[in-house]
């Protein structure tokens, strides 16, 4: 495909995306429009990476471990995580890289963004992406998520792609008073992604 056809894809999942109430605001929609996802699973054909899914990255056995997220929830977290020019942001949960590169569009360039996660390999695969896409400034740190990354502190925000029953106490203590987190929940065997702000007696 051509740039000019890929470009056309980002900015149709973008109006989809409008449409369904997703993106909400110019900033996330930029940072669609901007981030060539088909860079982030290159084992996919163009059309599928730009469609509203997940994709398998990882198989075990030939069932999927890990994926790269629907873009309709990706949009959402965005939104609710409303990063800021300059903001310093930590990612739990590498993926694919892709929503690492989301981030970085809306920290702009003088933010920070840092994205860990557990499994080398998915580490060394998104360090692959984001450095062919153009994000070689975002950190890969393979590392257990749970303990959030002390190096990084504070962070203005902190984004979880995968579910926890609860918060870690490191996001908390790492993240800065007013800055905000945005994590799936998992409640009563029901998972829903929730806005905290940090404030002195912990998250609200």
């Amino acid at each position: 495909m051509t740039p000019e056809q890929l470009s056309q894809l980002r900015v149709r999942l973008v109006a989809y995306l409008r449409a369904r109430g997703d993106v909400r605001s110019e900033r996330v929609a930029t940072a669609f429009e901007r981030v060539p996802r088909h860079v982030f699973v290159p084992e996919v054909p163009a059309e599928d990476a730009y469609a509203d899914r997940s994709i398998a990255i990882k198989l075990e056995d030939g069932v999927p471990i890990s994926s790269s997220s629907q873009p309709a929830i990706m949009a959402e977290m965005l939104e609710m995580l409303a990063v800021r020019e300059g903001d310093r942001v930590l990612e739990i949960g590498a993926g694919s890289g892709y929503n690492a590169a989301l981030i970085a569009e809306l920290a702009g360039p003088s933010g920070e963004v840092r994205t860990l996660d557990i499994d080398s390999d998915l580490i060394a695969a998104a360090r692959r992406h984001l450095d062919d896409a153009g994000y070689a400034h975002v950190r890969t740190i393979c590392a257990d998520g749970a303990h959030g990354d002390p190096g990084g502190t504070p962070f203005d925000a902190v984004i979880a792609s995968v579910g926890v029953e609860r918060i870690p106490p490191a996001w908390i203590a790492q993240l800065r008073i007013g800055g905000r987190l945005v994590a799936p929940l998992t409640i009563r065997s029901m998972q829903k992604v929730f806005a905290f702000e940090r404030t002195a007696r912990g998250l609200e």
